[in-house]
């Protein structure tokens, strides 16, 4: 799945760049203490737009993306 975030705002952007936070949460019946990190890293604006892809394997699970100066 592919996550594109459009006029990013500058209070977030340092040097051109963004932390991206992909967590997933998945589908199960079993107790979840937290969801688990896919990626942490920092990711390029490029002409104001951020690209976000996630391997989404299984559709019952849920994602979280938290972008961070």
């Amino acid at each position: 799945v592919a996550v594109h975030f459009n006029r990013m705002p500058a209070f977030l952007q340092t040097s051109g760049s963004v932390n991206v936070l992909v967590e997933r949460m998945p589908s199960t019946n079993a107790f979840v203490s937290a969801p688990t990190v896919v990626s942490n890293s920092r990711v390029t604006v490029s002409g104001g737009t951020l690209n976000v892809t996630i391997n989404w394997t299984n559709f019952n699970d849920a994602y979280a993306i938290t972008l961070t100066p």
